[in-house]
């Protein structure tokens, strides 16, 4: 069975429900969105749940890491798991990837999220998604 925008959306207020995907649509195009959107729906509320789960433990994962340097092979494989998690969503060139790093930092949506998990940690995760890109993708 596939997902329902409740469920999908959980946590979510009506406007940021409308707006993501709107902004995600104007900055990624339609058919990638579209794509992730459908893979998304196909999970089963176990399948979204686990992977909601694994992003929690790679956020947490992160979070314990950030009194080592950024390029640390320890926090780049933490960063690779971050970037297949994300992957599975969509095709993320290595320019992307970089750009949502410093997104991380400029957005004060994304800033906050990250910020919940320890302070700091936007910069962090964006020094780690550059180092990523400049020495993996």
């Amino acid at each position: 069975m596939s997902m329902t925008d409740d469920e999908l959306y959980a946590g979510f207020t009506p406007e940021q429900q409308e707006r993501y995907p709107r902004e995600a649509r104007e900055k990624y195009g339609e058919e990638a969105v579209t794509k992730s959107e459908q893979w998304v729906r196909s999970l089963s509320k176990p399948e979204w749940d686990a992977l909601k789960a694994e992003g929690e433990e790679v956020n947490q994962t992160l979070a314990s890491l950030m009194d080592k340097a950024p390029d640390d092979p320890v926090v780049q494989a933490a960063i690779g798991r971050h970037y297949a998690m994300m992957s599975r969503f969509m095709a993320i060139p290595a320019e992307m990837y970089r750009a949502w790093g410093q997104m991380y930092v400029e957005n004060d949506e994304f800033r906050a999220y990250y910020e919940k998990y320890r302070p700091g940690m936007a910069e962090f995760m964006q020094a780690a998604m550059t180092c990523y890109v400049d020495t993996t993708l």
